[in-house]
This record gives structure tokens, C-alpha cells and sequence, in this order.
């Protein structure tokens, strides 16, 4: 109902200014002089009046005629209406009758004030017989049409529809946000399984380094090594498959998990013995696998956790970080090998580095490289870098190494 009420008075608005417009402009023609009105006889010219067929005259006779019937109906003067209309009446025109059927209509009474039904059929075949009589065309009664839906209906609907796609959209995130979290808390249970198997076998009476790699090849015929950077949530397997891809979406139980697992480079030899060492590993919004390496951003960081320890079979190796820094996914930092090279390859590495050290590389050394993303651009990675201290395994005092 309002919104009936809202576009009868948007019309009679438009109406009003429709009509003012046009006295505006027809008393500014009146009075603009010659040079306007020769401007409005060029315009007839090029638009002349469209010339009214006397059929169409007296089509619009006949539906005024009507109207003026119809208006004497209502207000119960049909002689009066008559006689306007045998004033004015039209040339005869054959058309097609049809009786009307009776109508009942509601007629209040003015002193009771109670709606009461009187049979129309009589007054109505009667104007009908005086419309004929007065050669006016009588239209056959048109057929009742439904009511087309109108701009409330067409927003409804509009609204709908955005409702339902809302709707889609929020099903569909929230099916890929619980799926998602059940693939990660898959991949956290099992990082968590294997480490506490790592410290219960290692903490076991008898148990060395190669029968704990040997346990750890029959969780996984593709484990090389044990990963540690002391005092962070880094203390993982590191496997290495047929491609670089695999282990981005399988844990170390070969489940199927967005976490991953840490991957060594397939080009890589599996003994450390390149010159260039690559680590692959994701980093996760909520920690875990690579995730700590941003903290090398910081000097403070660095300075509290300057080494990374890798495990064999045989072997315990340490690494002093080199640098810290972004990288493109296309750049040359992925080598096995860089030979004599590597001493301007680190010294660009480390111009580019969010920290300082002091960690000595010379043409002879091996490095390994720690990649992850984390960075913010698809395009570019966290760079890692570390030198290995002891080539041979041997132990040594980590103290005395400068930082």
C-alpha cells in the first residue's frame, strides 16, 4: 500500500512539472521576438504535424463518446449523456456485439450506510442499445488480464537472487575453510606422531643414528634427514620424491594434507655432498613447517638462533646462517653448483639480506638453502641461507663461532 501510495504521488509530480514546463516555454516563445519564432517555423518545417486519417478521427470520436457514456453511468445522468452524445455522434461503423452478462455492483446506502448488490444488467443493456442507436462503435468486453508485476516484485526477485548467491558463496567458503583446517590438523597430528617418535627412539638406551634413520626409512622409504633449528617449532623430516610437487600436499606418512612436508630439491644429491643444497617447505598462516624462518627479518632473531643442525645416519652437521632475503621464483638461487661463483652469488645475497653476520664462505664451502613463501607476492620467496661449519661431521664448540 505504500508503496502504491509512493508512485501516485511520483506521478502527480511528474505531471505537474511536465505541464509547468510547458507554460514556461510557450510564454518565453511569446515573447522572445521575431528571431524565436522564425526558429519555430524552420522547426515546423522540418517536422511537420502527422497528417490523421478521418478513420483514425473517428476512432478517437467515438472512444470520447464512450468515455462520456461510461461517466453518465456512474453518476446516473444518462440522458444528459445522450444527448452529448447525439451532439457529436460519429458515422455509423459496424462492429461486433456481444450481450453483456449481468454485473452485480455495490451501491451504499447513504442513510444506513450499509453496502447493499443490485442486479446492473438492466441499465447496462440499456446504454448499450443507446450507444447503437448513436452509431457508436461498440468494442467487444475485453477478457480480464492478470495483474503484471511491478517494480516491487522485480526488486524482490532481484533481491533474491543476490541473497542466494550470497548464500552459495558463503556455503561453498565455509565447505573449503572445514576441509582445509581437517587436512591441517591431519598434517599437525602427524608432524607431532613422528617427532615424539624421533625424541622416544633417540632417547632410547642403544639406539645411535643409523638405527634411528633406519626407523625412519620404514615410515618412509624417501627420508634423507632430521632438520632441527634449536628453540623454534622447526624439528622436522626432510624426504625427497621424484619431482618437486609431490610432497607439497603428503605428510611423512604419505597422507594427504595442505602442510606438506619438508622436501629436499630432486636434482639434489641426498648425501649434502653438492655444493648448493636446496630445502623446500610451506609456510602456514598458523606456524608450523617453515613458517619460523621469517623471524630472520630481525637481527634479534638472528642472533638467537644463528645455527641449523641436519641429522643423518651417520652424521651430525651444523650450519651458520649466511643471510635472509627475498627472491624471485625465477632466480638463480636454486643452483647445485656455482663453482668460483658462489663467492659473488653470496655476496649479492647478502646485499640484499634483512640481517648482518659473520659467517665466513669461501669458494670451497657448502651451503644450503632453506625455500619457502611467506612473502606477500606469488611471485617471490624467503631465502634461507646457511654454510656448513664442520665438512666432516666432527663435533665442535658452537660458543666459539662468531655471530
Amino acid at each position: 500500500m505504500a508503496l502504491l501510495k509512493y508512485n501516485c504521488i511520483m506521478r502527480e509530480k511528474r505531471r505537474v512539472v511536465v505541464k509547468s514546463a510547458g507554460t514556461y516555454y510557450e510564454s518565453f516563445v511569446e515573447n522572445a521576438g521575431p528571431f524565436f519564432n522564425k526558429i519555430k517555423d524552420r522547426l515546423a518545417e522540418a517536422f511537420p504535424k502527422r497528417k490523421v486519417s478521418k478513420k483514425t478521427e473517428t476512432q478517437r470520436e467515438n472512444k470520447t463518446s464512450e468515455k462520456t457514456v461510461e461517466a453518465a453511468r456512474k453518476t446516473k445522468a444518462p440522458e444528459k449523456a445522450l444527448k452529448v452524445v447525439k451532439k457529436n455522434r460519429a458515422p455509423k461503423m459496424s462492429a461486433p456485439v456481444r450481450t453483456q452478462k449481468a454485473v452485480k455492483t455495490p451501491e451504499v446506502n447513504s442513510r444506513s450506510g450499509k453496502a447493499r448488490v443490485r442486479d446492473a444488467s438492466a441499465a447496462g443493456s440499456r446504454i448499450r442499445s443507446e450507444k447503437e442507436r448513436a452509431g457508436i462503435n461498440v468494442r467487444p468486453a475485453r477478457k480480464s488480464v492478470a495483474a503484471r508485476p511491478g517494480k516491487g516484485s522485480k526488486r524482490s526477485k532481484t533481491y533474491d537472487m543476490l541473497i542466494a548467491l550470497c548464500a552459495t558463496v558463503m556455503a561453498v567458503c565455509a565447505i573449503y575453510i572445514i576441509i582445509d583446517n581437517v587436512n591441517r590438523s591431519r598434517g599437525s597430528g602427524d608432524i607431532k606422531t613422528v617427532q615424539q617418535f624421533k625424541t622416544q627412539t633417540l632417547q632410547s638406551p642403544g639406539e645411535s643414528l643409523s638405527s634411528f634413520y633406519d626407523s625412519m626409512k620404514g615410515i618412509n622409504g624417501d627420508y634423507v634427514f632430521w632438520l632441527t633449528i634449536p628453540d623454534t617449532d622447526i624439528d622436522l623430516p626432510v624426504v625427497q620424491g621424484n619431482d618437486n610437487s609431490y610432497y607439497l600436499t603428503k605428510t611423512i606418512y604419505r597422507t594427504r594434507s595442505n602442510t606438506g612436508t619438508l622436501f629436499l630439491d630432486c636434482n639434489n644429491a641426498n648425501d649434502l655432498s653438492d655444493q648448493n643444497t636446496v630445502i623446500y617447505g610451506h609456510t602456514l598462516y598458523g606456524g608450523g613447517m617453515l613458517s619460523s624462518l621469517k623471524g630472520y627479518k630481525k637481527q634479534s632473531f638472528y642472533e638467537s638462533h644463528p645455527f641449523i643442525i641436519l641429522t643423518t645416519g651417520e652424521h651430525v652437521y651444523y650450519y651458520q646462517i649466511v643471510s635472509c632475503s627475498y627472491v624471485s621464483a625465477y632466480a638463480d638461487y636454486r643452483s647445485r653448483s656455482y663453482g668460483s661463483g658462489i663467492i659473488d652469488f653470496i655476496a649479492q645475497m647478502r646485499a640484499d639480506s634483512f640481517i648482518r653476520t659473520r659467517a665466513k664462505v669461501d669458494a670451497g664451502s657448502h651451503i644450503i638453502t632453506l625455500s619457502t613463501c611467506g612473502t606477500g607476492d606469488k611471485q617471490k620467496r624467503t631465502a634461507v641461507i646457511a654454510v656448513l661449519l664442520n665438512p666432516n661431521g666432527e663435533e665442535i664448540d658452537l660458543s666459539q663461532i662468531e655471530l
